[in-house]
């Protein structure tokens, strides 16, 4: 099996070969990769996006055998992480929003209207931005994920928070904000309730498949923080 620190290691084996005098100042520079985030990833503490592995590999003229053997590293450690997230994580009971409401039965020959009130996503339509959203595989910290999450704001074009409130209304299901609720989530270093998230990420328009990545670190960062007592 594959670790991390293995791919870690060969990028960083790579990057000495290539450039034995930069220093990791230089090739955060070239890459747009934190200095930090450089560091965790040749230690091996976290995996890098796939973007962040073309980055650095372009920057160290690495292609052919060599980059698809980093690629196939990178593809197994990736599966295994998100197997590892999924089997320790215990999703909490389903509910729905409406399970308790009591809807009257209509009257013969009476149109009665629904209790409920309709929740259409057509009337704040989300455009999504063209470029990419931010990568959250980088994170391993609840501190780090909220970063992320002030990001996917940005990207989303700085919505104001009433905005947010008024989608997250209006969407045929999912968790209503409050814009207290949000301005406290972006402020916080705690990692944030995983509900509040998909409906923070929703509303900002990052896409299904994207969330999904969401998912699985926030799981990861979560159950190291049950491991190490951090909660």
């Amino acid at each position: 099996m594959i670790e991390s620190d293995q791919l870690g290691e060969m990028l960083y084996k790579l990057w000495r070969a290539f450039k034995r005098d930069d220093s990791l100042a230089g090739l955060a520079a070239r890459t747009l990769v934190p200095a930090p985030t450089l560091n965790n990833i040749f230690r091996g503490a976290v995996i890098p996006s796939l973007t962040v592995l073309e980055r650095i590999c372009a920057d160290l003229a690495v292609n052919g055998s060599t980059f698809r053997t980093l690629a196939e590293m990178w593809t197994e450690e990736h599966r295994r992480m998100v197997e590892t997230s999924v089997q320790h994580y215990s999703p909490p009971e389903a509910t729905t929003r409406h399970s308790a409401a009591k809807i009257p039965r209509p009257l013969p020959g009476k149109n009665v209207p629904s209790p409920l009130p309709a929740r259409q996503s057509g009337r704040h339509p989300i455009v999504q931005p063209k470029a990419p959203a931010p990568d959250p595989l980088l994170y391993s910290t609840a501190g780090e994920f909220v970063a992320g999450l002030n990001e996917v704001l940005v990207w989303a074009g700085e919505p104001s928070l009433r905005l947010l409130v008024e989608r997250s209304a209006h969407r045929p299901t999912g968790r209503v904000l409050a814009r207290s609720t949000i301005s406290a989530m972006l402020k916080s270093g705690d990692l944030p309730k995983l509900d509040l998230v998909e409906s923070y990420l929703k509303c900002c328009g990052v896409r299904e498949d994207d969330i999904e990545t969401w998912r699985v670190i926030w799981r990861r960062i979560r159950l190291a923080q049950r491991q190490t007592g951090a909660i």
